[in-house]
């Protein structure tokens, strides 16, 4: 299981790069599970189900899957300018 966490802990502290443009939870877990099928194609489905499933509660955790709603008002301000 350690190894799990240590690969766990690798894949969030690259998410930025491994999702970028990723819009979802489902898109960042197919990811995530294509990236673990390519580099560790001897671990197990259960294996990596479950570390896809740690690394998206630590992404939850950390906000990374929230648009706040400053980005909804900076959009509405850009049209607003743009209109001007």
């Amino acid at each position: 299981m350690n190894n799990l966490k240590a690969l766990v802990d690798g894949i969030a502290n690259q998410a930025d790069e491994l999702l970028a443009g990723c819009t979802s939870r489902f898109d960042a877990n197919t990811t995530i599970l294509e990236y673990l099928t390519a580099k560790h194609r001897n671990m197990s489905l259960a294996d990596r189900r479950t570390v896809a499933a740690q690394v998206l509660a630590i992404l939850q955790n950390e906000g990374f899957f929230e648009s706040g709603p400053a980005d909804a008002w900076d959009s509405d301000d850009g049209d607003e300018a743009a209109e001007e």
